[in-house]
């Protein structure tokens, strides 16, 4: 996000505080959250809570800390007191999104949402089994058209249980949640994948950007009517005019 910028905005905000048409990233995400009228825990690192609390002030949340970087399944297993049921969501602070989290909540199984994209390598991969569950999550490892990982879950409580069983990664030694989504589908509890119509990574300065300046999800398209006829002339009419 921050290659290539010598903007102080961007080099000096946690990434989920960055706006996305005047409200910050997590502000939309939490918004969300709270009008589908669920419980909201998030995991930051706590040298930041003075910059998230003023931004999330107007809603009831629980901060979680995450003492050291050390992996996305490490900044989970920090929420532990924080989860009590026996479903709960996961949703990353820096994504977009246009699901209907009411609708998601009905569930009754733990649940991977996916993205069909044209270059899956740049989000990491689900490898679904014969019955469309997640057999395999992959981080940034293949390449082509796929089924991209929104990080999105609906997670059993025994993702806490298996915590201690997932490898570290040898590049960083860090802890990653797709581990666990692996492990949980060894173990008896895989992760049925659903499919999302619209998500954005928000990985990039040009995410951002493109977030900033459209979004396929702002069209709404409409069978044309005949009153339409009349607007259209006169646009064009206008055109016409302003051409000439």
């Amino acid at each position: 996000m921050k290659d290539g910028t010598s903007d102080p905005y961007i080099l000096s905000t946690p990434k989920p505080l960055l706006k996305i048409r005047e409200m910050p990233i997590i502000e939309k995400i939490v918004k969300m959250l709270h009008q589908s009228g669920i419980d909201i825990g998030i995991v930051i690192n706590p040298a930041d809570e003075k910059l998230y609390r003023e931004v999330l002030k107007e809603y009831n949340i629980t901060y979680c800390y995450q003492m050291e970087p050390r992996g996305t399944a490490h900044a989970l297993f920090a929420a532990k007191e924080f989860v009590r049921e026996d479903l709960f969501l996961v949703y990353m602070g820096d994504d977009i999104s246009d699901y209907n989290f009411g609708a998601l909540l009905e569930t009754e199984v733990p649940l991977i949402m996916g993205f069909e994209v044209e270059q899956v390598k740049d989000y990491g991969a689900i490898e679904l089994d014969g019955k469309g569950y997640a057999e395999r999550v992959l981080e940034k490892e293949k390449a082509g058209p796929g089924i991209a990982n929104s990080v999105i879950y609906i997670l059993p409580r025994e993702f806490f249980r298996v915590y201690s069983k997932i490898p570290p990664n040898t590049s960083n030694g860090e802890y990653y949640l797709t581990e666990a989504v692996n492990l949980l589908y060894s173990e008896g509890h895989p992760l049925f994948c659903k499919k999302l119509e619209y998500w954005k990574g928000i990985n990039r300065l040009s995410d951002l950007e493109h977030e900033n300046t459209f979004r396929k999800v702002d069209l709404r398209l409409r069978t044309a009517k005949m009153n339409d006829l009349d607007n259209l002339v006169s646009l064009l009419s206008q055109l016409s005019k302003g051409s000439s």
